[in-house]
């Protein structure tokens, strides 16, 4: 699992850090995006899946709408392993 705060959205053509070996990524498409007070809540369709991305709204982001291709990524230590 991860905490959707954790995960960073951005357009596939933009450019990687140069911490990549640290960093995770997928690929998915924007099923939705809900402004929530000082946050966007983005729902994104990963294959047969979706992952839930929050991120606080500030000047200057980029706002991804319902259709866009997107660039999901999060450091590798965020990830946490649960068993049920």
């Amino acid at each position: 699992m991860i905490r959707p705060e954790r995960i960073s959205i951005s357009a596939l053509t933009a450019k990687k850090g140069t911490d990549t070996e640290k960093r995770q990524h997928v690929t998915g498409r924007v099923k939705d995006m809900i402004y929530a007070g000082p946050l966007r809540k983005y729902h994104v369709r990963v294959g047969s899946g979706e992952l839930i991305v929050r991120e606080h709204c500030a000047t200057g982001q980029t706002v991804f709408k319902p259709g866009e291709e997107v660039r999901l990524d999060w450091l590798r230590s965020d990830v946490r392993f649960v068993k049920i």
